[in-house]
């Protein structure tokens, strides 16, 4: 049965006088989250707490033990990682191995009320948690909730300084969710519950709400990545995916990955920069609820089974790449695609990035040859792309792009310079008409056919057959260029051409 304990500053009413006994209620062994605890946190890892805008502070000449603080020292600080939270209380000298120190947790926004108690008899000694019954004021009544033992201690630091760690399954088994904002108050005392201190309170006469610091969190948007931990990675804590990849932060490695970007991997939709997104690489089906789908991170794994590593261009090592074997970045091993997990039809005779898995179901079936169909453009610039999305790759296919020319006739040229050969390029010379609209036409009788030419209104043409949407207009020419002028129709600019003639003809009259 658990213990009740009804605190004031005289003392506390019990079967069992001493923490020490009553700790011996709850065996170590019975406690599921019994894990190996945390070192205490490096200096810089620890975050200053607050009451507003000022630091926890408290002037000195308290009962011992003294809780103290300043605005050049603050008075308390605490910290959390996956396993423990960590609070640190400033103190006048060493506090005596009789002494108790505790932090007080407001969790549910009411600062009138108190709803746990983390208690350590000692520096060494082990820590309790205690519930409370949520009765307003510094004295409710305590019942022993948990004792964890060897698993935490108090330990004192230098320059008056004391840490308590308490495992994160304790306090939120006793009722401290992660994303709970939880406010504190010191205390200090010979005993649970007679408190001789309260930080920031004279003589313990003192409202809750004038002492209890700023709330913080564990785990405020539950990504597995503690409040203090996002903090120092330069991460939202109110996100719980910042780079919107359907991972969840938490979930992500904390450095960079290879791509040397200089993001952590939870602020990095791509690691490895393989054109692989990584909650797709990791078999992320569903999108998160904080997941931004407007930031074009996120693409659904059509094949959650089968998962490659966010932070390796190879996953399998065969050679290939990832995404040279994730033809359409879906994350499903589809008809002309190989395995990037299974490094065995990596091989590529010719290097063409073409593997010989799949040049053996060309129409020739050979691995070595550098232009399988024979249409004059190189399997490597074709490659397994399927432009026209009929089923076939760009390497087996005689109109890849599907524009209606020929690849023999496109050929391996690349007209605007984007990086692609006109025969996958279905808008070759990079302006605002696909091939296929402009067709074989020569608007302004450059000699350039329409699906070549960037700008196909820069010549004078005499018999150019005007497509709809253009105009052609007699215009004055100089003298022996005859013939039309083919633009884009414009009120504006016919007006400016017809308007000085017709003042010319009524000049004349």
């Amino acid at each position: 049965m658990a213990q009740m304990y009804t605190a004031g500053r005289s003392g506390i009413s019990s079967d069992h006088t001493s923490r020490r006994a009553i700790r011996q209620l709850t065996p170590l062994l019975l406690i599921p989250w019994a894990t190996a605890a945390f070192a205490f946190p490096a200096e810089g890892e620890w975050r200053t707490l607050s009451l507003g805008a000022d630091v926890v502070a408290d002037g000195a000449g308290d009962a011992s033990p003294d809780l103290i603080g300043a605005s050049d020292q603050p008075g308390g600080y605490w910290y959390a990682d996956a396993s423990s939270v960590f609070f640190r209380l400033r103190v006048t000298s060493s506090a005596p191995a009789t002494d108790v120190l505790g932090v007080l947790v407001s969790v549910d926004g009411d600062a009138e009320t108190l709803e746990l108690a983390v208690v350590a008899d000692g520096p060494g000694d082990a820590v309790a948690v205690y519930t409370a019954n949520g009765v307003a004021g510094s004295s409710p009544q305590w019942t022993l909730d948990a004792t964890v033992g060897a698993l935490s201690t108090m330990t004192e630091m230098a320059s008056g300084l004391v840490a308590i760690e308490v495992p994160r399954g304790a306090l939120e088994g006793a009722g401290w969710a992660a994303d709970a904002g939880a406010s504190f108050w010191f205390a200090g005392g010979s005993a649970m519950g007679t408190w001789t201190d309260l930080h920031g309170c004279a003589d313990l006469a003192c409202a809750p709400q004038d002492i209890l610091t700023s709330p913080v969190y564990i785990d405020q948007d539950l990504d597995g990545l503690t409040n203090p931990i996002e903090r120092a990675l330069g991460l939202p804590w109110n996100d719980a995916d910042a780079d919107d990849d359907g991972v969840l932060d938490g979930d992500e490695l904390r450095g960079d990955g290879p791509d040397g970007d200089g993001l952590v991997d939870a602020l990095d939709c791509d690691s490895d920069n393989d054109s692989l997104r990584d909650g797709l690489e990791l078999g992320v089906t569903d999108a998160h609820e904080d997941t931004d789908l407007d930031n074009n991170c996120f693409v659904a794994d059509a094949d959650s089974s089968s998962v490659t590593d966010p932070r390796s261009h190879d996953t399998d090592g065969g050679g290939l790449a990832d995404a040279i074997e994730d033809v359409n970045r879906d994350g499903a091993v589809d008809a002309w695609e190989t395995d990037p997990t299974s490094p065995g039809d990596d091989v590529d005779t010719d290097g063409d990035g073409i593997s010989d898995t799949l040049e053996l179901l060309g129409a020739d079936g050979n691995i070595d040859d550098v232009d399988s169909d024979g249409d004059g453009v190189s399997d490597a610039a074709e490659w397994l792309w399927d432009i026209d999305d009929d089923g076939v790759p760009a390497f087996q296919d005689d109109d890849a792009d599907g524009d209606g020319f020929t690849d023999i006739e496109e050929g391996e040229v690349d007209t605007d310079g984007d990086g692609r050969v006109d025969a996958i390029d279905t808008n070759s010379d990079g302006d605002a008409r696909p091939d296929a609209e402009e067709g074989r036409s020569d608007l302004d009788c450059d000699g350039v056919e329409n699906r070549l030419d960037a700008n196909d209104f820069d010549g004078f043409c005499d018999t150019a057959d005007v497509a709809d949407g253009f105009e052609d207009e007699d215009v004055s020419r100089p003298a022996g260029d005859l013939g039309k002028r083919c633009a884009h129709g414009s009120a504006g600019f016919w007006l400016a051409l017809v308007v000085p003639t017709f003042m010319r003809r009524r000049r004349a009259r």
